[in-house]
């Protein structure tokens, strides 16, 4: 038997088996996992991986060779989106342990194809322009986040919440609409409560702990008040029934007749 082995620094060791050829999982908090073997007694292998603490964000993003990054957030559950300049959209999340998820794709340089030369005419022609393609990139408002899966092109939709304890102010679904701008154009922002609340919520829970403290002092008087015996002075006058004077056979028979009337 190779015996217990030692307790990993951010990590947890798997396995009850200790015997020869029995194998153990040494499991790190940083998500690495490595098996170890008993190959004869009191060795182990391989050695225990060195293990790192577990993280609680992601590293920056590098930035995109003809491309940009769009989200600064960096925390486990964020999401930035990889923008191509060629129009190629990416959509990444920070997932344990601080790592983006997908990789950032590989973009190309943006190529604008060649106008033609317009044939001289003697009509007035009316220049065109084709319809954008695209809104203008938004970020995430301050004390909340951003969270769009397609994207800021048409009829895309990007999603807005807030951080615990703020308000979100205005519209939580902002849509791309085919004239390339943002329906409703507000972006929306995320404000803290004001002190009155906070105040009010102090003194309620202050008044709400004094209504049971009475309730509670109440209940054990009560209670009390119930469980305490009489003074020694009732219970002196509580007579308990018997014993009864004797009685001859002939009291006893005369209860049986009735009662003699005398008339006047």
């Amino acid at each position: 038997s190779c015996g217990r082995p030692n307790e990993l620094f951010h990590g947890s060791v798997i396995g009850e088996n200790y015997g020869i050829n029995d194998t153990i999982i040494y499991e790190c908090d940083d998500g690495k996992r490595t098996t170890a073997k008993c190959v004869e007694p009191g060795r182990w292998e391989p050695e225990p991986p060195t293990c790192s603490a577990k993280t609680k964000s992601c590293s920056p993003p590098n930035k995109l060779l003809h491309g940009r990054v769009i989200g600064n957030n960096t925390n486990i559950g964020d999401t930035i989106i990889y923008d191509c300049d060629d129009g190629k959209r990416t959509t990444a999340k920070c997932v344990e342990p601080g790592r983006w998820e997908p990789e950032p794709p590989t973009c190309s340089e943006k190529t604008t194809p060649a106008t033609p030369k317009p044939k001289p005419s003697s009509t007035t022609s009316t220049t065109t322009h084709p319809p954008p393609s695209q809104c203008s990139p938004l970020s995430s408002p301050s004390n909340g986040k951003l969270f769009s899966v397609d994207g800021f092109g048409v009829n895309a939709s990007v999603i807005f919440s807030c951080d615990e304890g703020y308000t979100l102010r205005g519209s939580a679904t902002l849509v791309c609409s085919p004239t390339g701008a943002w329906d409703p154009p507000t972006m929306p922002i995320c404000t803290a409560p004001p002190p009155w609340i906070i105040i009010l919520s102090v003194c309620l829970a202050v008044l709400a702990s004094l209504v049971i403290c009475c309730l509670g002092f109440f209940y054990i008087m009560r209670r009390r008040r119930r469980r305490t015996p009489p003074p020694r002075s009732y219970r002196r006058q509580i007579r308990k029934p018997g014993p009864y004077d004797a009685m001859s056979n002939d009291e006893v028979a005369r209860l049986g007749k009735p009662f003699p009337v005398t008339s006047l």
